[in-house]
């Protein structure tokens, strides 16, 4: 495909997510929204006179709940001021988790408090912020920058894997870091398979089911990545600057490349 056609795709991708420019669309276990996206939609039916979910989104320094009962008419039901550095949002369908360099956050939403915060993680340096759950567990991914060898530019250097654990009250707790996964940007999770992007070193994939003795289990060189998305039955698209990649898991549940788009 011509570099004009890579572009199309590319920009499908981010109107598909409802993002700003800098966030194409990821997964979750079911692909509900983008670990880089602005926009997720839960689909809690859980509170009274909710049928069919809502939008949540990040705008001008706000989370903004959006009821969409009625697919003619949505409803802004809560806007709350955020942190401005907020960029990321994903969710379990029963709380909203926000990503920003410095933290992640979780949210609740009841028709008698409104949307409300519950918790947030440990303060961290970063310059990146996705974040994906289960509801089990939170994984964000952070990318530290400094200067380069030479003191020219001030660049990624590396980066780390951030997991938190998710009470029944949505209380977030650190209890695990892996330093040094290159340098990582979107994430997707598949059962207790954890795939990250990185766009210089490729797809990498960890096995998370021991969330304090997690261990790498392949990386896909040729897919070097920014986001990546669930379509369903272990099926993801991720999209990078070279094009969009689609893979598929094996029987040892690892991960392989079946196609690319440029």
């Amino acid at each position: 495909m011509r570099a004009n056609a890579v572009s199309c795709l590319i920009v499908c991708f981010s109107v598909l997510s409802g993002c700003g420019a800098d966030s194409e669309w990821n997964n979750q276990t079911e692909g509900i929204s983008g670990s880089l996206a602005r926009l997720v939609y839960a689909k809690n039916s859980e509170n009274e006179g909710e049928t069919a979910g809502a939008l949540y989104t990040l705008a001008k320094g706000h989370l903004v709940r959006i009821a969409v009962n009625d697919a003619a008419e949505f409803e802004v039901t809560d806007e709350i001021p955020i942190n401005e550095s907020a960029e990321t949002l994903t969710t379990d369908n029963h709380a909203v988790y926000v990503g920003s360099p410095e933290f992640v956050r979780s949210y609740m939403y009841t028709p008698a408090s409104g949307l409300t915060f519950v918790s947030e993680s440990p303060e961290r340096p970063a310059e990146s912020d996705p974040v994906v759950t289960d509801g089990e567990f939170a994984y964000s991914t952070v990318t530290e920058f400094g200067w380069s060898f030479n003191q020219q530019e001030f660049e990624a250097i590396g980066g780390s894997l951030y997991i938190y654990a998710i009470d029944d009250n949505k209380v977030l707790t650190e209890i695990n870091r892996i330093p040094n996964i290159g340098i990582p940007m979107g994430l997707a999770l598949w059962g207790k398979v954890l795939m990250t992007c990185d766009s210089k070193n490729g797809l990498q994939q960890w096995d998370v089911s021991d969330a304090m003795d997690v261990k790498q289990l392949k990386v896909i060189s040729d897919v070097t990545c920014r986001d990546i998305l669930h379509l369903g039955d272990g099926h993801f698209a991720t999209v990078g600057e070279a094009g969009i990649y689609q893979i598929k898991p094996t029987e040892e549940q690892t991960f392989t490349l079946i196609s690319i788009h440029r």
